[in-house]
């Protein structure tokens, strides 16, 4: 069984300014996503009109959030009321197949820190397999939201806001799953802080913005115990930005290995971009990916990439690296760092850097110093976005950025979750342009036939008279007539008598392709031109193909065989051309054509002037 669950969150809309002013305003997301439902064994209730004394069903709930962390035992769900809490201790171990759940309703915030642990609102203290979702946590000491020596914790959800040092923060937490929340303004430092050897965990769809320091913080803190190192992290699809006005990076790393860093948007942000080093970690942070990353630097931001402090063998590939800064530029990295480096594919600035920043060096210079950014292309924000000025980071549908990357097998969607490539080739950035297929159809008429073939495409009318083009593709179309038949011109999308014609894909369309039957004796000159049978099997294969554009059923011709020198001409002969086109002009809405006196047989005889008229009918309807 497959549930949806969902949280309401504030992003900062067009215009977002300094985490120092409001923004100019928020744009209100529904984020839902699919989870698996275990059924919960026992569910509980709690609301601020409840008593702890009550049984905590649904019509008897609980009071606090203490009572019900208290009481919870595995595969128990604790369902909260809107209203405003104290927050709670957790010390309860769920399992893999029956977690404990705490989830709160819209409305539901926490503003009091927890009874046991009074510097955060939610503590999770050695639980494992506990699931927190839909939670708001607002001015605690510390943290809003701590997980630490445990296993499988998810948070998901939830908005940290205005903590005094995090919004999320774990440690010793292996295999954490933090996504879909809202961190911001925590006022002395990060916004979500991963520490301490918590290996596995994923940072995914989260928005962390305003925090005074780091957006994601990631340290191994090899003086707390264990290893120092994170390994394994996996860190997509957040949204980073106005972070870091006291130091720090959107995404900082010390001590963090074999991770990787992909689909996320960073942008405003004061310090660094994306940054490898080693402080406090238990050694450096190497062998990472960092890959369709969008960083967009503050003007008194640092570099987009930084690699220090021999973080070796770490890959950096289809990003946009850019800065506002006067000096610094896209990547840094110390000399001790280069080994092992994979850098290229990315859109960069013409600055760079082999001294952790010292100094500066064109690409040119980074590419002859190290090998790297080959393929890489310099470009700047005003040609690559959709609408810097309002922080759309969207590619534009002209950006050098698109059809630009190389194609990784582990980058499968964008930020947005579309399905890279989208085009022919991978964009680069955290972005892909979602390429619309427009179907191009074709139409083929006339008192002829022939194919239409497209190229590119499969289109080979005949037999496939359509196929799906990607919006901005240019389809060439060829109309070639049958034997006997002439190209006579193009209608809808096409238009002219040239039998090739150039279509640009930007919506559905159809090109109708006109054939026109060759007659001999071209005109017929009453009189002069000796009616022979040769001019009524080419009307009646004009007709028919007349008929059979429009549906029309097949016509009982007399004397289906005319054979030259042989048939005689007879007036029902006349009188069947003219009543089978006359339903053709009927099917196109139109009076039929006014034909004169009827010809009677064995009396009139059938002249040039009366098959003249009915070619100049075929022709008016093809």
């Amino acid at each position: 069984m497959i549930t949806y669950a969902c949280s309401l969150s504030s992003r900062v809309g067009p215009g977002v300014v300094s985490n120092r002013r409001w923004p100019l305003f928020l744009v209100v997301v529904l984020t839902c996503w699919a989870t698996p439902a275990a059924a919960a064994l026992r569910t509980f209730y709690v609301d601020p009109g409840g008593s702890n004394a009550a049984a905590g069903t649904a019509l008897a709930p609980w009071l606090t959030l203490q009572h019900a962390a208290n009481t919870v035992q595995a595969g128990d769900l604790v369902i909260v009321r809107a209203g405003h809490y104290a927050g709670f201790d957790l010390r309860t171990d769920g399992t893999s197949f029956n977690p404990i759940e705490f989830r709160a309703e819209p409305g539901v915030v926490i503003d009091t820190p927890n009874p046991v642990t009074p510097n955060h609102g939610i503590n999770l203290e050695g639980a494992s397999w506990i699931i927190i979702q839909g939670f708001t946590v607002t001015g605690m000491p510390r943290a809003g939201i701590r997980a630490v020596l445990n296993q499988h914790v998810t948070i998901r959800g939830n908005t940290a806001d205005a903590n005094t040092y995090w919004g999320i923060f774990s440690g010793f937490s292996d295999d954490l799953v933090i996504e879909h929340n809202e961190a911001s303004h925590s006022a002395v430092e990060h916004g979500i802080y991963v520490s301490n050897s918590g290996d596995r965990p994923i940072i995914r769809h989260n928005h962390v913005w305003a925090n005074h320091a780091n957006g994601i913080h990631m340290n191994g803190d090899a003086s707390q115990g264990g290893d120092g190192v994170i390994s394994g992290a996996l860190v997509e699809g957040n949204i980073i930005h106005d972070n870091g006005t006291a130091g720090g990076s959107g995404i900082n790393c010390d001590g963090v290995q074999g991770s990787r860093f992909q689909n996320n948007l960073l942008y405003g942000n004061h310090a660094g971009g994306i940054t490898l080093y080693q402080i406090d970690g238990g050694d450096v942070s190497k062998n990472n990916v960092v890959a369709h990353n969008t960083i967009v630097q503050a003007a008194d931001g640092r570099w987009a990439v930084n690699i220090t402090n021999g973080a070796t063998g770490n890959t950096v590939l289809d990003n946009i690296l850019y800065t506002n800064h006067s000096f610094r530029g896209s990547i840094t990295a110390s000399a001790d760092s280069l080994p092992g480096l994979v850098s290229d594919w990315n859109v960069v600035m013409d600055r760079f850097s082999i001294d952790g920043g010292n100094t500066r060096i064109a690409l040119a210079q980074w590419r002859s110093a190290t090998g790297q950014d080959a393929h890489s292309i310099i470009a700047v924000p005003a040609s690559l976005f959709v609408n810097v000025a309002g922080n759309d980071y969207h590619l534009s549908v002209t950006s050098p950025a698109r059809d630009a990357g190389l194609t990784l097998a582990d980058v499968t969607m964008d930020l947005d979750g579309v399905p890279r490539p989208s085009g022919p080739a991978v964009d680069i950035g955290a972005y892909e342009v979602p390429v619309v297929s427009f179907t191009l159809s074709v139409v083929r008429r006339g008192s002829a036939t022939g194919t239409v073939t497209s190229v590119p495409g499969t289109i080979d009318c005949g037999a496939m008279c359509g196929a799906n083009f990607s919006a901005g593709t240019q389809v060439a179309l060829t109309a070639a007539p049958a034997i006997g038949a002439s190209f006579s011109r193009w209608s809808g999308a096409c238009a002219g008598t040239n039998p090739v014609c150039a279509v640009t894909m930007s919506g559905p369309l159809t090109a109708t392709a006109t054939f026109a039957k060759t007659f001999t004796d071209v005109p017929l000159i009453a009189v002069t031109t000796p009616v022979r049978a040769a001019h009524f099997v080419e009307l009646r294969a004009a007709i028919d193909s007349l008929r059979s554009w429009r549906a029309l059923p097949a016509m009982n011709w007399s004397d289906p065989v005319l054979a030259a020198g042989v048939t005689p001409i007879q007036a029902i002969h006349l009188v069947e051309l003219r009543v089978a086109l006359d339903a053709v002009y009927l099917a196109d809405g139109l009076a039929p054509p006014t034909w004169g006196a009827t010809p009677t047989a064995g009396v009139t005889p059938v002249t040039a002037a009366q098959l003249e008229q009915v070619r100049l009918m075929v022709r008016t309807v093809e």
